[in-house]
This record gives C-alpha cells, structure tokens and sequence, in this order.
C-alpha cells in the first residue's frame, strides 16, 4: 500500500462517522424525521424531485423494497447490493485512489491495522447517501425554502429478518394516516403502498417483497390488522 493510498483513506475516515452502518446486501431503514417546523417537501413537485434524485444517486447501489415520504420525514427500505456491484460502481465513478485496484486489493485494504478493519465500502456508502441528501437540502435552500442551507443527518437502522422487513415496511405505509394526513390507506400519494398491489413497471422490489409476506394477500391482511391496531391505540 503506497502512501497515496493510506493518506486518501485517512481523510475518508475522519471525515466521516459509524463507518458499519451501511453495508453491502444488508436491508435497512433509512429515514430522517426533521424538527417541528422543519418542511421537507414544500410542494408537489419536491416529493417527486426527491424520488428523482433518490433513484439517480442511490439506485445503482440499492433495491428498493418500500418508502413513505411526509412533509417533515421520509422513511425508505431498501437493500444493499452485492460487494461486487457497489465496487464497480465506485470504480467507474474514481472514487479509489488507484485505478487499477481490485475488490479483493480493497478488501486486504480494510483489513490493514491503520484502518481498524474498517469497511471502506460502508464508507463510500455512507459518502454517497450524505450527498444525494446534501444535493436536495441545498435545493431547498437555494429555492428559499428553508432560513438554513443544511438539513441534519438521516439515520439507518438494520433489518435482521423478514419478520422485522414486513413490520417496517407495514408501519412505514400506516404513517400517512397516523399523521391524519389522509382518511384512506391508499389515499397518501407519496408512498409505495398503491404500487405493490400494482401490474404498472415499478422501481421498486416489488415479487421480492411480496414473497417476504408470501402473497399479496398476506400483505394486504398484514397491512389491514395494523391498521386495526393503529386505529385501536388512537
């Protein structure tokens, strides 16, 4: 490992934070939920630049099983893909200090006593979902949408298991009416609800999720009963 190298990473790495957060074919999700007063999406037209963008920046990287986007927050679920497709990824777009390297020369990299095997893909990840959220937040900004020109940091959570995946993506579909924003389940707009029950082309994973709840029937009962249970609790 030349010293080009190991100063480049050095600088990924203090510039950055919860370098495991983010990792190849894991399932996450990721959402940001702003402060009181803080609008994420101002119009119509911002809820459906925000999927523009996310599908630009973020799916060459990740399969999207689900979202909700409401006018303080979003909420997506998505899947990391492989070590081999995010590596080539971030190898056309030069973001390795050497031209010529490996995944399996990257992988060697990370297990080097300087970087504390530190996944420097979960690095660049992690780089490439704080620029897809930056490039909207300026937008914002610049559009006088917002007094300042940076939103705060979106978080990720781990989803371990397809029990976990259904009851997120169930409860992410529900918040819409939680926040009494509509009367109806598929009456939200902004969410990926009406699209998985539906024969239209989609962006999203739409067989792979509906096999995580084993048919479109288990998914709408799914949906149903917590609807029931949102409905009981309110």
């Amino acid at each position: 490992m030349n010293h080009r190298t190991l100063s480049f990473y050095q600088v990924e790495m203090e510039t950055n934070f919860n370098y495991e957060g983010i990792a190849c074919k894991g399932i996450y999700h990721v959402f940001y939920k702003g402060k009181q007063n803080e609008i994420l999406f101002p119009t119509e037209e911002h809820y459906s630049h925000f999927l523009r963008l996310f599908f630009e920046n973020i799916s060459p990287l990740a399969d999207v099983y689900s979202y909700c986007l409401l006018p303080n927050q979003f909420h997506i679920v998505l899947k990391i893909k492989s070590e081999k497709v995010v590596f080539t990824y971030f190898k056309i777009a030069g973001r390795f200090p050497e031209e010529t390297m490996t995944l399996q020369e990257l992988k060697e990299l990370s297990e080097k006593s300087e970087f504390n095997k530190i996944n420097i893909l979960s690095i660049h990840l992690q780089k490439q979902f704080s620029h897809f959220f930056n490039i909207y937040a300026k937008e914002l900004f610049l559009q006088k949408h917002r007094k300042d020109k940076l939103l705060g940091a979106f978080n990720s959570k781990k989803l371990t298991d397809e029990s976990e995946i259904r009851s997120t993506v169930t409860q992410i579909h529900m918040l819409a009416l939680q926040e009494k924003l509509v009367s109806e389940l598929t009456s939200w707009k902004y969410n990926s609800y009406n699209a998985m029950l539906s024969d239209k082309p989609t962006r999203l994973m739409r067989k792979e999720v509906i096999d995580i709840f084993e048919s479109v029937d288990y998914f709408k009962r799914d949906h149903q009963e917590e609807l029931k249970k949102s409905f009981l609790t309110n």
